[in-house]
């Protein structure tokens, strides 16, 4: 687990230094897969199939906010549903337009949580973005989730019944019926819709009550009343042959929620503090829990230089031989001082000798 902390802080790291080119990189793979799955799915308009276009609309995208890839995403699907039937894009249109009012007016920042829910419900693993939202975002940003789930029926729907609307006598009304009951007797978004929402709230709710390992008992009652809901939903409408495959999307999406918290927010509860203290108004109770982290090792580099060994080297010899100098120069000044004695002794010798 030490080493995934350290992976963690190298990542953050990594994307602090970079933050510019990994928003760009993100926006750039994020439009790009959009388009692709869309060409996958609904790609009725045969000339959006081209890669350079994919490629150009998601270098655009990755240089303007998420929301204009929401935007430019809209307008692709209504092209493609345009070339399956005039009345479905019509009513695509209106689609759009009332449920991108309703979350660009609650929750704007968000918006991409309904592209991500779109894209992981259409690979079999939604439950990735109600667990993640529950731990770290706020309730109204299940508005956005909710809206993704109601496009990814909606859509789906429409490639099941693509012969309706494909047909020569299939009129108007029959279409403006088809579409709304893909929208109003789908038992299986409806129920999963609520599932999802209650499942979200319960993670939200518990996650942030003050006993010790709330976040990993909010998210496994989470995960319980998900799974057991589908079950039940799924036996109940005799839909077993689903079973399998959201079994594999659940155990998909716990490993991917769990693996996130355990990142985002891993806590060492063998070091609660609890402190008290008050002011003029309030009596304060606080509940300190530290982090857990892994100490950075820091590598010391040495440098070796030719050039500057020798230079050290020459500068060594010099100054032996300054000191060699100092050395010869004081021995001569000695000589010389002995020789002005004995010069003042034959001096004082001679002169007692006159006397």
């Amino acid at each position: 687990m030490a080493a995934l902390l350290e992976l963690r802080d190298r990542i953050e790291g990594f994307c602090e230094e970079y933050e510019t080119f990994v928003k760009m990189m993100t926006r750039f793979v994020l439009a790009f897969i959009t388009f692709l799955l869309i060409n996958i799915n609904i790609g009725y308009m045969s000339s959006l199939h081209h890669v350079w276009i994919i490629v150009g609309l998601a270098v655009v995208c990755a240089f303007l906010p998420v929301n204009f890839t929401i935007f430019v995403a809209a307008v692709f699907v209504v092209v493609h549903l345009y070339a399956l039937s005039s009345e479905l894009a019509m009513f695509t249109i209106v689609l759009f337009f009332m449920s991108l009012l309703l979350y660009f007016r609650f929750v704007p920042k968000d918006g991409y949580l309904a592209l991500v829910t779109v894209l992981l419900a259409t690979i079999g693993v939604p439950y990735v973005v109600v667990y993640i939202a529950g731990l770290r975002k706020n309730l109204m940003s299940l508005i956005a989730i909710l809206t993704g789930m109601v496009y990814y029926y909606f859509l789906k729907g429409v490639r099941e019944s693509a012969a309706l609307y494909r047909a020569d006598d299939t009129t108007s009304l029959e279409v403006l019926k088809a579409c709304v009951s893909q929208l109003v007797q789908n038992q299986e978004m409806i129920f999963a819709g609520l599932i999802f929402l209650l499942s979200a709230i319960i993670i939200y709710v518990v996650g942030r009550q003050s006993f010790n390992h709330a976040r990993n008992i909010a998210l496994s009652i989470g995960v319980i009343i998900n799974v057991a809901g589908m079950l039940i939903f799924y036996m109940l409408t005799s839909n077993v042959s689903k079973i399998p495959v959201m079994c594999i999307g659940q155990a998909i999406a716990i490993v991917i929620a769990f693996l996130f918290l355990y990142l985002t927010r891993s806590l060492d509860y063998a070091r609660v503090e609890r402190v008290q203290f008050e002011d003029d108004e309030y009596y304060y109770f606080v509940k300190a829990i530290p982090k857990q982290s892994v100490a950075r090792t820091q590598k010391l580099i040495k440098h070796y230089n030719t050039a500057e060994k020798e230079e050290t080297t020459e500068n060594e010899e010099n100054d032996e031989s300054e000191e060699h100098e100092e050395e010869l120069t004081e021995a001569q000044r000695k000589a010389l001082r002995d020789l002005a004695a004995e010069f003042e002794d034959g001096l004082s010798e001679k002169e007692d000798h006159l006397n």
